[in-house]
Parts: structure tokens; sequence; C-alpha cells
């Protein structure tokens, strides 16, 4: 089981942008120094709620690389439907080879109509170009020539010059978790995804369903991976860890509300979006060490996930705390679990 640091932003705009980069760098030297396994950042053109900055996933990515040798890093998620395969694999290559061999692509559908109307792509199709391109973007991992006339994608003896180290490509983690997603994660890829706002009661009925189909399909059992993201507060007083995710936490969950995430999954439509102590069971991890450490033994225990993604900071202006929480996190609570995974999955 490996446990990693989710390390975008956001920044404030009135942040001096000579201090973007260095915040991310020192948040990803925090996890590195910690005892982290992987970092993850995802992709972004607009985000919701208040004007804030970040940095672009593959770039950034190539550079922290150098800092953080034996770790994993993950594109946590790409938005697929707004890029071509072929870009995609070109730079996905290349940054699999800088990073000798430790990438791992994480790929999303993307779901804010604003960023689908100002690419000129139709949402509707979000879907069916998400798969398309995935069933591509393997072609042009394994093949010299690909000739492929698609929907959406028309190739002609296309190739990626770059080549990826890690054969037959990086891992493809698909993320979502609408029942859609949780099929497509079975069926195009090699690990599941789903994002930080889905419940535990729901990732427990979804987990059945992934692995059920996993087995329907044939495939094998290391293709059964599941990672599980959560926002996570942790201070060593109880009350301020869970003061810090209700001031920072209510903000995004009511932006994403409003930039139609829950729209976007029609089954989700007629569930109440959780508030109050409901999250603190359902969807945060906020408490002192000991508390952080039973939320994520429980999560062992009713999911078996195979990672945990940990993401301690929304807050644009509160990259200190954030590096104190990975530091936190690192020290009192990766080592107790750790052996409890450890013994966990010997015992199952």
């Amino acid at each position: 089981m490996l446990f990693g640091i989710s390390i975008q932003g956001p920044y404030a705009p009135d942040q001096p942008r000579e201090q973007h980069f260095q915040s991310v760098l020192e948040s990803a030297i925090a996890a590195r120094d910690a005892g982290f396994d992987f970092i993850t950042t995802s992709q972004s053109f607009l985000n919701p709620g208040p004007p804030t900055h970040s940095l672009a996933t593959i770039p950034l990515l190539a550079r922290l690389a150098a800092d953080l040798p034996g770790m994993r890093i993950m594109t946590g998620v790409l938005l697929v439907p707004l890029n071509h395969p072929l870009h995609l694999v070109n730079d996905l290559a290349t940054l699999d080879t800088i990073c000798g061999g430790r990438l791992d692509i994480g790929m999303g559908l993307a779901y804010r109509k604003q960023e689908f109307d100002n690419f000129g792509v139709d949402m509707k199709t979000r879907g069916r170009r998400f798969d398309e391109a995935i069933d591509v973007m393997r072609m042009l991992f394994t093949q010299d020539l690909v000739t492929h006339d698609g929907q959406f994608f028309q190739l002609h003896e296309a190739r990626s010059r770059a080549r990826s180290i890690q054969q037959p490509h990086p891992p493809f983690w698909i993320g979502g978790y609408s029942a859609a997603a949780v099929r497509r994660a079975a069926e195009r890829g090699d690990g599941w995804y789903p994002g930080a706002f889905a419940e535990l009661s729901v990732l427990k009925e979804q987990v059945a369903v992934y692995r059920n189909t996993i087995k329907e399909l044939g495939k094998p059992a290391q293709q059964d991976r599941l990672m599980v993201l959560r926002f996570t507060w942790i201070d060593e007083d109880r009350k301020r860890a869970r003061q810090l995710a209700v001031e920072h936490a209510e903000g995004p969950h009511r932006n994403y509300v409003a930039t139609g995430l829950r729209e976007s999954m029609a089954e989700y439509k007629s569930r109440p979006w959780l508030s109050g102590q409901d999250l603190f069971v359902e969807n945060w991890f906020a408490g002192n060490p000991d508390d952080i450490y039973e939320q994520i033994k429980l999560y062992i225990e009713v999911l078996r996930p195979n990672r945990f993604n940990f993401r301690v900071s929304v807050d644009p202006s509160a990259h200190a705390d954030a590096h104190k929480a990975v530091r936190l996190l690192g020290r009192e609570v990766l080592p107790r679990i750790r052996k409890f995974a450890a013994a966990f999955e010997a015992a199952n």
C-alpha cells in the first residue's frame, strides 16, 4: 500500500508569482522527507470560486521529478476530453523518461461546462471522446505507426516520437465515481481513482461493482487497483483540525456544486449534498494523529485500497500549514498505518 500527497496549489492572486513554484517544491520535498511514496498534481483550466493561480501539470511534474528520487509521480487527473491523444502521449512518454519510469497517469472526463465551451468541445460527447482517446493513447504507446479513423480522432501513420520507459505504458488510472466511471475504470483502466467527494458509503457499494466487473472481464488480479483521495486536516489539537476543515472545505464543496459536479452524474442528483458532522464520517479526514489513523484504518477495512492520496490544503494562503501537516502525517501516522496495512493484507 502506497501513500501520497496531492501538492497542487491553488495560489492567491496577491501572492508573488516568484513564490508559486517555490511553494510547490517545498510541498514536494516535505512529502519526500516525511516518507511518502508518491505525489500527485491535477490539471485544471478554469477553477470555480474566487480567482486563483496554479501551474501546468506535466511541466511541473517534470521539474519536480529531479528532487524526488524513488518517489512515483502522478497526474491526478488530466482532463482527457480537452486534450488530443497524440499530444498527450508525446508529453507523457517524455515525462516517464524524465522521471525514470516512475509515472502514473490519472485521467478524468472533466465536467465544467465553461471549460468545454472555451475549448470548443461539445460536453455531450465527453464520455465517447474520452473512451476513444484512451484507446488511441494505448495504440500510440504500444505501436510504431498508428492509423485510426474514429468519431473524434483521425490519425494516419502517426507516432509518438517520445517513448516511455514503462512497458507497455505507464499505468492508466481512470478518475470519477459515477456508475459509468466505475465501469470505465474496470474496462479501460489499470486502476480506479474516485474523487475526493465520493462518500465512503457510496464507495463501498461501487468498489464491489468495480471488482466484480474486473472479474467478469477476466482481467488479472493486479489490475484491481483503487486509490482513495481525501481532504485531510491534521493537528495535535483535534478541535483546531476540525475547525480548519469547516473553515476551508465548506467553500470548495459549494463551488463544486455550483459548477455542476453532481449534475454531471445522473445517479447523484437525488442524493443530498452532505454538510456538517456527516462530512467528517463520509468525506474528510480531520483530527489529531490518532483520529487520522483510525479513519484510514476504517477505509482499509471497508475498501481495501492500494493507495491513499491526502490533500492537506485547499486554502491559497496556507502552504506553511500544509507543510506542517505533511510532516505530522509522516511522523505520527504513516509508520503506524503501514504496520496495520501490512498485517491486514497478510491476514486477508
